[in-house]
C-alpha cells in the first residue's frame, strides 16, 4: 500500500534524481562512422564527474562536457553545394551571446533563435555529423 501523504519518500525518486542529465553539452561530432562500436555509456549517469554521454561517430562515449550558452540555434533550411567548413567548434568560440550552430555548409556563430531552451533540448552540436 502506498502512503497517501504527499511527501512520501520513495527510493525510486532518489534513483531518478541520480539519472538526471548533467548540465553542459557535448563536443561536436565530426568523425565518420567507420565501424560499429558498442556504446560505452547509456546516459550521463554512467559517466564520471565532468563528462557526459555523447555521440561519437556511431556510438555513445563519455566525453568532457562543454559549456552551452542560453538559447537555441536557429534552423537552417539551406543545402550546401560546397565543401563543409566549420568556423567554430563550441559556443565558447563565439562572442557575446552567439551560439556555435550547425548550418548548411558547416558550423558558424549565430544569434540564438527567439525563445529559450534547456541543454537537454539543445543537442544540435552533439548530433552534427558534418
Amino acid at each position: 500500500d502506498l502512503d497517501p501523504t504527499p511527501y512520501h519518500f520513495s527510493p525510486a525518486l532518489t534513483v531518478c534524481d541520480s539519472l538526471a542529465e548533467k548540465s553542459g553539452g557535448c563536443p561536436p561530432d565530426d568523425e565518420p562512422c567507420l565501424q560499429a562500436i558498442p556504446d560505452q555509456c547509456m546516459g550521463d549517469h554512467h559517466c564520471p564527474m565532468g563528462k557526459k554521454c555523447c555521440f561519437r561517430s556511431c556510438f555513445l562515449q563519455c566525453l568532457p562536457k562543454v559549456k552551452v550558452k542560453q538559447g537555441r540555434c536557429p534552423t537552417d533550411p539551406m543545402h550546401c553545394l560546397s565543401p563543409i567548413q566549420h568556423l567554430c567548434n563550441v559556443d565558447q568560440d563565439c562572442s557575446g551571446k552567439k551560439r556555435c550552430c550547425p548550418g548548411a555548409c558547416g558550423r558558424d556563430c549565430r544569434d540564438p533563435a527567439k525563445g529559450a531552451t534547456s541543454p537537454r533540448q539543445e543537442k544540435d552540436l552533439s548530433h552534427d555529423n558534418g
